[in-house]
């Protein structure tokens, strides 16, 4: 029996590293990143000073441009200031910027 509860406690302590999906805006970049719950705790310390979103794609849809594919994750690519971002300057700054793969997003996205 106690190697039972030893189990759960056990299981219990590794959940509570995961956190809740969410993403992280970041305004001065025209940028929005989501994570998973794997990914989460991270994310949301990361996004500190900035705007944390819970939910599983919860990155905002309108203003979207494009999005940046990077080897450590992808970035979804805003329209409008500070970076005034259109497909060309944004897939610049994505694959010569930031050595990602930039995919421009569906035209409903755009505004």
């Amino acid at each position: 029996m106690r190697a039972f509860f030893f189990l759960l406690a056990v299981i219990g302590a590794a959940c509570s590293k995961q956190g809740e999906a969410g993403s992280c805006f970041r305004p001065n970049d025209n940028a929005c990143v989501e994570y998973d719950r794997a990914q989460g705790a991270a994310g949301r310390r990361l996004c500190s000073g900035m705007t944390w979103t819970p939910g599983e794609k919860s990155c905002p849809p309108a203003g979207r441009i494009g999005s940046c594919a990077k080897k450590d994750g992808t970035e979804w690519l805003y329209v409008g200031a500070p970076n005034n971002y259109n497909a060309a300057s944004a897939k610049s700054a994505c694959e010569l910027g930031s050595g990602g793969i930039f995919t421009p997003a569906p035209a409903a996205s755009a505004p």
